[in-house]
């Protein structure tokens, strides 16, 4: 068998530190096992590639000044040519087939270079800049408030992660799309399942156990997204109000 390159073989991050700062399963135990891994690379291999059973090679950039290097160059890190969200091989490929062949399957900035990036990206550039934002201080401010009280109210004890850091800012995100106080479950549910397709408390009933579980579960959250949001984005084009959804469904 042909021995690998030296370069290669010194850029290989051993796979018990690769499987801790890579497998989703490895950030349950974030202080015992995650941060120890990537304070091994930081110290040791800042710049190196993990092989993990089921997924292609993956570069892991550790250090500031690289990741702001990585950042810049939207030439030579593209994401074009490779999936920018971490996927196994079985979902990328079920991604391709849903899509003609490309891992492009939702067209939001994390999959887009400049110029498009740019152009997409200047039709909300406004809202978030600092005298837009202060108009809702006194609305997020409200807000907070109420989940302060809300918290107050249970004798001392709560679930700060339950109760507070996943609510409060989804509400905060809420009201600023316009959406009704009342469709929280429905987001709760819905951003939970998007960005917890690895995690199993929350898995789909409707996505089968399978390779490309996580993908095809990712896509089905995105498909409700859209169901939900096409009655609002018609009602916004035709009744624009002061909010970002209105801001969303009439640029141009």
């Amino acid at each position: 068998m042909r021995t690998p390159p030296t370069t290669e073989t010194a850029l290989r991050i051993p796979d018990d530190v690769a499987r801790a700062a890579v497998l989703p399963e490895s950030y349950g135990d974030e202080h015992r096992v995650t941060y120890p891994a990537f304070g091994w690379l930081r110290t040791h291999l800042p710049l190196g590639r993990a092989h993990l059973d089921g997924y292609d090679p993956i570069w892991l950039v550790t250090k500031l000044d690289d990741v702001k290097a990585v950042e810049k160059d939207a030439v030579l890190f593209n994401t074009t040519l490779n999936n920018p969200i971490l996927t196994t091989r079985a979902g990328d490929d079920f991604i391709r087939s849903m899509t003609g062949g490309t891992t492009r399957h939702l067209d939001g900035l994390p999959f887009m270079d400049p110029p498009e990036h740019t152009r997409i990206r200047a039709a909300t550039g406004e809202w978030f800049r600092p005298r837009t934002v202060r108009r809702f201080a006194d609305q997020v401010r409200a807000i907070a408030r109420r989940h302060v009280d809300d918290l107050l109210a249970r004798d001392g004890e709560c679930d700060f992660a339950q109760d507070l850091a996943l609510r409060y800012p989804l509400e905060v995100i809420m009201s600023l799309f316009g959406v009704p106080a009342a469709d929280m479950p429905t987001w709760l549910r819905l951003t939970q399942e998007f960005f917890g397709v690895d995690d199993p408390d929350e898995r789909r009933a409707d996505v089968e156990l399978s390779p490309d579980q996580a993908a095809r579960q990712f896509q089905r959250t995105i498909e409700d997204f859209f169901d939900y949001f096409r009655t609002f984005t018609a009602d916004r084009r035709a009744n624009p109000r002061d909010d970002l959804m209105s801001a969303l469904a009439t640029a141009t």
